[in-house]
């Protein structure tokens, strides 16, 4: 995969869109069932990114995923999309990406901070994790970072204020990004709320009619595994009789026939 990248890379990364377009919807491919041989998988009721902030914010999602033997793939990655990162707020859940997830090996993840540091301006190789959150202005970033850093890092549990991340998904206001914060918090069982009633709140909300329904779904099942230990892989079981599976292909296959008729 190595010598791929080194040889092939410069194609699959111009445009670099190319690239992004891949890794945030990864989980629209034929291919994604591969994450049960590969170790590397991507929810396949993520939601669809419609701007370009959503594109790259799912794009750090997927390669969060990559398991460990292969993880000088997300820095090669990260490094290619450097200067869209930072342009878009994203660089300090990269750096959080590469300091704590990524080694070094190939010393890919050197050159991919090093490449951050240029798109920042600054020297981001000398990482002060405590004021990365401060940085981040946007309520939706500033919650991804700081629940990365509370998954990735137990052991700097400390550096995320306690009941701060409660307190920023509160602040998110456009729907999707919303509904996306509560369903994190109530997949770590973070304490102060009824984080799945809030997310079904922000998912009734969420206008594009697919995202909507994949946010139904992605309450299906965490409801599912809630009231069903161990019995929570979706599909399991429907929700008030609400066919969810009808409802994601019935809106996938709406915005198919309004892609073509825009062509």
């Amino acid at each position: 995969m190595a010598v791929a990248l080194d040889t092939a890379g410069g194609a699959m990364t111009t445009p670099l869109m190319r690239l992004v377009l891949a890794l945030s919807t990864g989980q629209l491919s034929m291919t994604v069932r591969w994450g049960a041989h590969t170790q590397w998988s991507v929810d396949r009721l993520a939601p669809v990114p419609v701007s370009a902030c959503e594109f790259l914010a799912f794009a750090l999602d997927a390669l969060e995923a990559i398991p460990a033997e292969f993880d000088w793939v997300r820095a090669w990655a990260i490094g290619c999309m450097a200067s869209p990162l930072h342009e878009h707020g994203l660089a300090e859940e990269a750096l959080i990406q590469l300091h704590i997830l990524t080694s070094n090996q190939f010393e890919a993840r050197a050159n991919a901070v090093a490449k951050l540091a240029a798109a920042k301006g600054d020297d981001s190789r000398k990482a002060d994790l405590r004021n990365f959150g401060a940085r981040i202005e946007d309520p939706w970033l500033r919650f991804r970072f700081h629940i990365l850093l509370l998954r990735s890092a137990p052991g700097l549990r400390h550096l995320v204020p306690s009941g701060i991340l409660g307190k920023e998904a509160s602040a998110i206001k456009p729907a999707t990004h919303r509904c996306l914060a509560f369903e994190a918090l109530d997949a770590i069982e973070y304490p102060g709320g009824n984080w799945l009633a809030d997310a079904r709140a922000a998912a009734r909300r969420i206008e594009d009619a697919e995202n909507q329904a994949l946010a139904y779904a992605r309450l299906a099942r965490a409801a599912c595994a809630n009231y069903y230990p161990g019995r929570g892989r979706w599909p399991w079981a429907p929700t008030k009789g609400y066919d969810v599976t009808f409802s994601v292909e019935f809106a996938r296959s709406r915005r198919r026939r309004s892609v073509a008729r825009c062509r």
